[in-house]
């Protein structure tokens, strides 16, 4: 099997990846979870496919067939909304549209690079702190919120919001360190996570209608990025990776 070929099949499997998840949304649904929790669970497992796709596509082209499709079938589900489990219970934003798209920049941008951790990141800061942020910031801040351009936002969901993405940041600088040219310390760990968590939830807050789904991957990872190439080697002097440009 040559690559080309394989590629293929691997997009074909992620074209059939999503569907299989909206089946378990559906089973969920029957368990009694709402219609934004059976949501959240296609969020979060679909933000996983981003850790596996430099492994699976070897031509970037074919990596950005999948995140294209899935663009225009959820805007024609956010226009027409033949997929229920997608849009859940807030069909008045276009996050759903905007969460592939946000595949499309990280792909285009780091797929290739030493910084593809970044991408990981910036997906799973989405996929798991804005569906934590969620869950807990209606179980538990309904009494305790802000106002951003007059809409609500917990402070208990923020919270969550910054501890989920600092915990990531640590566990995947550390894992990755190397390919991302830094000395992993304690206080480096610590400073990124901070850094990162704080940037992630203040853009995640400021973020309406949906618009998150894109402003937290694509400014999570770029934050990090200018975090790791700029900051770190000037003020925490660790060793950036100089040999292979971004763009």
């Amino acid at each position: 099997m040559n690559v080309y070929t394989r590629d293929i099949i691997f997009a074909i499997l992620f074209l059939i990846y999503p569907f299989l998840l909206l089946l378990g949304s559906k089973y969920l649904g029957k368990l009694g979870i709402s219609k934004d929790g059976t949501r959240k669970f296609v969020h979060v497992f679909m933000g996983l496919v981003i850790i596996v796709i430099p492994w699976a596509f070897k031509h970037v082209e074919i990596a950005l067939i999948p995140p294209i499709l899935f663009t225009i079938i959820n805007l024609v589900d956010y226009k027409y909304g033949l997929l229920s489990q997608i849009q859940g219970e807030d069909r008045g934003n276009v996050g759903t549209v905007l969460y592939p798209i946000s595949f499309i920049i990280l792909i285009l941008v780091f797929y290739g690079t030493n910084y593809w951790a970044l991408a990981v990141l910036g997906i799973l800061t989405m996929a798991f702190g804005d569906a934590g942020a969620s869950i807990v910031g209606r179980a538990f801040g309904k009494d305790n919120t802000y106002l951003v351009h007059g809409e609500p936002r917990s402070y208990a969901g923020s919270l969550t919001m910054f501890g989920t993405t600092f915990i990531l940041t640590i566990i995947i600088f550390t894992i990755f360190g190397g390919s991302l040219g830094i000395t992993v310390r304690i206080f480096t760990l610590l400073a990124a996570g901070f850094l990162i968590a704080g940037i992630a939830t203040i853009i995640e807050a400021l973020s309406l209608w949906g618009s998150d789904n894109i402003t937290v991957p694509t400014l999570t990872a770029l934050s990090a990025w200018i975090l790791i190439t700029q900051f770190m080697p000037n003020v925490l002097g660790n060793q950036a990776i100089v040999n292979q440009p971004l763009f």
